[in-house]
């Protein structure tokens, strides 16, 4: 019997290149391009965090950041895969109970070879497909299921 690690071609839903970007006071923007959008995050696993190519830090092309999910990030980002972002946080607003709403204003652009260039993005940053950030979990689930692995080819 061969022990094949079937975690060895399984694509990864994470990547250690990106990091967590904060919005921490009014006026502060992440310009990028949303490639990919995961649900179930968190402490209490409700809540939704997107994933940007952006500018260059250092020596490499792109750079990748997460985000938090919002109410308005929540409606706006998923419509916007394959499109240039600019997302300026407002501040926040107090919406009563000792509550408070974080605003977001989302602009976005065709992403052109132009547009990345008005803008500082790099031309290396992979293309993303529009509407990726719906599908890009569901992709990855088809793909595992396409594997023939026998519960004694399994190593844990």
């Amino acid at each position: 019997m061969t022990n094949i690690d079937p975690w060895s071609s399984a694509k990864s839903v994470s990547d250690d290149r990106a990091e967590m970007f904060k919005f921490e006071e009014g006026g502060d923007a992440l310009v990028g391009i949303p490639f990919k959008k995961s649900e179930g995050q968190g402490s209490r696993g409700n809540s939704t965090v997107y994933s940007l190519y952006t500018k260059s830090e250092g020596d490499d092309p792109y750079s990748m950041k997460n985000i938090w999910g919002s109410a308005t990030l929540d409606r706006e980002l998923p419509e916007l895969g394959g499109q240039i972002v600019k997302i300026t946080f407002h501040g926040k607003k107090d919406i009563g109970g000792g509550q408070s709403l974080n605003m977001f204003e989302v602009k976005s652009l065709d992403d052109t070879e132009e547009n990345r260039e008005k803008v500082g993005l790099s031309s290396e940053i992979p293309e993303v497909d529009k509407g990726a950030l719906e599908t890009i979990l569901e992709e990855e689930t088809e793909e595992k299921e396409d594997e023939d692995i026998t519960p004694d080819e399994v190593e844990f």
